[in-house]
């Protein structure tokens, strides 16, 4: 009797120190999905993010997101110049720490508004879309703050890579790039659309804008011309080119072939449209009259991505880009 309760005994120790064993062996090598889930997405450059991030999900501690990836894009800031022309831009100024992905457009009245993706020192509000606004031009702008889509699907993550544009009705229409929150790296992007009469509060256009069963499709730059909606978005090829009649349905055109990096924005000079795209090299531009045939790339003075820019009252043009990394 003793020596079968002290058998039993050592197979209950045995098999508690083996159980044991396997879960320090499981705890010590974490899944390594878990471990990048905002980590920044560069297919081209590190100024498009994605994250599997939803809206409302804070069990993450954005300190240990940069800890794992210091060179993200929570690792440039926004910077901000003026320019005569659109070509040669004044000494650039610092516009916000910690952001990237800067869309900016002005308002029926005149308002400014840049959206961007925000990666503020907190779990709330870190890489999601936040705007600023500005009443006098772009002299002073007020504090960031995190928009609200309502209606996107609880399995999709959160909006990120904003567009904004307006309507022909003058309300905000936001692009956006979204896809299912899965732990699956070749998962399709596609791009989304949302109305704001405030340019904080949203409300998701059902459908996708673009959605690809082949390709992945994010960071796009979206305008109007001449009652014709264009959508560019970057791919290995160059860019992308979409067209539509009301900005919801669109239609693959072509793709423009070309070396440059198509992260940036579109904006309309008149009767031409006109596509300001970052480096790697020098902030760049093309434009074209008709939508098919474009310009021959030509430099600007700036080096930095994903430029943005509006023309102001007074003729001068404002732009906003992401600058080089504070860690190179």
């Amino acid at each position: 009797m003793h020596f079968k309760t002290s058998y039993s005994f050592i197979v209950v120790l045995f098999i508690a120190i083996f159980i044991g064993f396997i879960g320090f062996s499981f705890y010590a090598k974490p899944d390594q999905t878990d471990s990048e889930l905002s980590s920044a997405e560069t297919l081209q450059n590190e100024n498009s993010t994605t994250t599997n991030l939803k809206q409302e999900q804070t069990d993450f501690s954005w300190e240990e997101i940069e800890a794992g990836n210091p060179s993200g894009p929570w690792s440039h800031n926004l910077m901000m110049t003026t320019s005569h022309d659109g070509i040669t831009f004044d000494t650039p100024q610092l516009f916000l720490k910690r952001a990237g992905v800067p869309s900016i457009i002005a308002d029926s009245q005149g308002r400014l508004i840049v959206a961007f993706q925000w990666f503020p020192q907190s779990n709330e509000g870190f890489d999601a879309i936040a705007v600023s606004f500005s009443d006098d031009q772009g002299k002073t702008w007020s504090d960031p703050e995190s928009i609200v889509v309502e209606g996107l699907p609880e399995d999709y993550i959160r909006p990120y890579d904003p567009t904004l544009t307006l309507t022909e009705d003058e309300q905000i229409r936001l692009y956006f790039t979204s896809n299912l929150a899965i732990k699956e790296p070749n998962v399709i992007s596609q791009i989304y659309s949302a109305l704001s009469d405030d340019g904080i509060h949203y409300t998701l256009e059902q459908e996708a804008r673009i959605a690809l069963t082949n390709e992945r499709v994010y960071d796009c730059a979206v305008a109007r011309l001449a009652g014709l909606w264009y959508l560019t978005a970057p791919s290995k090829q160059g860019a992308l080119l979409f067209t539509s009649s009301d900005g919801l349905s669109f239609t693959q055109s072509q793709t423009i072939k070309s070396s440059q990096n198509w992260t940036g924005n579109l904006l309309v000079q008149g009767e031409v449209l006109r596509f300001y795209g970052g480096g790697p090299g020098n902030i760049w531009w093309s434009q074209t009259s008709d939508g098919e045939n474009w310009s021959k790339p030509q430099e600007t003075n700036l080096t930095g991505g994903d430029p943005t820019v509006v023309q102001l009252e007074n003729g001068d043009y404002l732009m906003i880009y992401v600058g080089d990394s504070k860690n190179k």
